[in-house]
């Protein structure tokens, strides 16, 4: 319920002076990047129009925290959703090459990570969720939680998906992915 929020609220932000700000116009693509994926939001912000394939659905991270690039595939809803953002950025007064950052500011520049954080904690508010509740990293989180949740409810065994679900997320252990679902050990009693 409180994603539901938070991408509700992100939809639906105004900017105050009437104007279209670069965390307006970005954040209900990126949100739903990171949730939908799993990547962080430095992987996401260094990711350059080059590096994304709406038609067969799936992105190249290169260079990752762990050092490694890494394909990941997406799903066909969130293409729509990056497609909606191409269409309305590629409006832009400012040249768009393969090279340049998927998201950008209205000048044309890679979005600041810190920005990006402020917007977040501002639509938290909005969506009346305490800002110290959630982080930007959590939809990380959450995502890790419930893909295993998913493939468990189709029959898949946990212990056979953790390895996968680490290939995907950039992890070099099953258990910097087993952290990320600790917090989901109710879900998972066996």
């Amino acid at each position: 319920k409180e994603i539901e929020r938070i991408f509700t609220t992100c939809d639906n932000m105004q900017s105050g002076n009437n104007d279209m700000r670069s965390s307006f116009f970005i954040m209900p693509s990126l949100l739903r990047m990171l949730y939908g994926t799993g990547i962080r939001i430095g992987e996401a912000l260094s990711l350059l129009n080059e590096d994304i394939n709406l038609e067969e659905e799936y992105f190249i991270l290169r260079d990752t925290k762990n050092g490694k690039d890494r394909i990941v595939p997406f799903s066909t809803s969130l293409a729509e959703v990056l497609k909606d953002y191409v269409v309305h950025r590629n409006r832009l007064p400012v040249k768009i090459s393969d090279t340049t950052p998927f998201f950008i500011t209205l000048k044309g520049r890679a979005c600041d990570r810190d920005s990006i954080y402020r917007r977040f904690c501002k639509i938290l508010i909005q969506a009346n969720i305490p800002k110290d509740r959630i982080r930007l990293h959590d939809l990380r989180h959450t995502f890790c939680v419930h893909s295993l949740q998913k493939l468990t409810a189709h029959g898949e065994n946990p212990y056979a998906v953790l390895p996968l679900l680490m290939t995907y997320m950039g992890h070099r252990t099953v258990q910097a992915t087993s952290q990320y679902i600790h917090l989901s050990a109710e879900s998972f009693p066996a």
